[in-house]
């Protein structure tokens, strides 16, 4: 789980994730209901699927682009923060991580999002491991006219 941040109002469309390993995965994205950040709102009841798809992962080390479209794009306005929760339904394979320095911390920057450090969480919303960094690519638009295709943390 892990928060980003909007500077501009932009549009979350896909993500990318870091394999453990090349194989078929199933891999679900999740947003908090509610705007703020996943801290004290881990459990399932606070989520709402967006999307779930059956891919083949890159070997490890190489993103795996989710397919366009198999998720429900998210709307965050400038100023608020949303949380975000990608995750496999396997305990063979997961997304790599990378531990953090702070829970909540700016990991990265640019001039549209800020995307903060988080948690590690077992599946499906069990254990979590913090501080945590996504290793993984938020794909994006900043609005219709200026499109951003990706930020990778």
């Amino acid at each position: 789980m892990f928060d980003i941040v909007a500077k501009e109002n932009v549009i979350i469309n896909n993500f990318a994730v870091h394999a453990i390993a090349a194989t078929i995965v199933v891999v679900e994205v999740w947003k908090k209901k509610k705007i703020g950040s996943f801290v004290d709102f881990q459990g399932a009841s606070d989520w709402e699927k967006l999307g779930t798809v059956r891919v083949e992962s890159s070997p490890s080390g190489n993103p795996t682009i989710l397919p366009p479209g198999f998720m429900t794009p998210v709307a965050v306005k400038r100023g608020d923060t949303q949380a975000f929760y990608v995750t496999f339904s396997s305990d063979s394979n997961y997304n790599c991580y990378t531990k953090g320095t702070g829970l909540g911390n700016v990991f990265t920057q640019n001039e549209d999002i800020a995307f903060l450090e988080g948690v590690a969480n077992e599946y499906s919303f069990s254990h979590s491991y913090a501080p945590r960094i996504f290793n993984g690519i938020v794909y994006y638009e900043k609005d219709m006219e200026n499109p951003k295709s990706s930020f990778s943390p």
